[in-house]
Parts: structure tokens; sequence; C-alpha cells
């Protein structure tokens, strides 16, 4: 299963009254595990994925499965990849972070 690839999860309604938004849940993640935003990415679905990411400085992966629809449709401007196999997320990440290995 799941267990033991992630330290936490996070979700917007966690904590009473839930999180403003996407992108303050995002600060709040950074911050409490002491994540720069240049050790992260953001992969998501959705226009307003790629807005909570951009807020927070991160980098970001647009699947082209789930919600949003196909990411060149969305009108978003800036540094971002495109993905349409999970394993992708894996090799972006090691080009992203130097590691090819």
């Amino acid at each position: 299963g799941w267990h033991g690839l992630f330290r936490s999860v996070y979700a917007q309604d966690q904590i009473p009254g839930g999180y403003p938004g996407k992108a303050t849940m995002l600060e709040h993640m950074l911050m409490e595990q002491g994540i720069t935003p240049d050790r992260a990415a953001y992969v998501g679905d959705t226009k307003a994925d790629y807005v909570s990411a951009s807020a927070n400085r991160l980098s970001f992966v647009a699947v082209s499965w789930g919600y949003g629809g196909k990411a060149d449709s969305w009108g978003i401007s800036g540094q971002w990849h495109c993905v349409s196999d999970p394993m992708e997320i894996l090799e972006l990440g090691r080009d992203l972070s130097g590691h090819n290995s």
C-alpha cells in the first residue's frame, strides 16, 4: 500500500473549519515539514492547483488525467510541465533534481 511512501498527508478539511484554500494549505505544509520551494513540486490536475503552486513558488507538474482537462487550455503562463503517465513524474523529478540515475 501507500504506507511508508509519505511522511504525512494534507487535506483542505483536515483542520476544524478547513484551510481557506489550497495555497494556504500548501504554505502550512511547506513550513511544517521544513521544505523549501526549490526542493518540491506540486503535481495537480486543475488550474487551481497551478495557481496554488505558483503562490508558493513551487514547480508545477500538470497531469493529463483527472478533473481539470488539458492544461494547455487553462490559459496559464510561466514554467510548468505536463505529463501523461505517472512514471513521467518520477523521470521529471530526477531531471529537475539533477539525479538522473
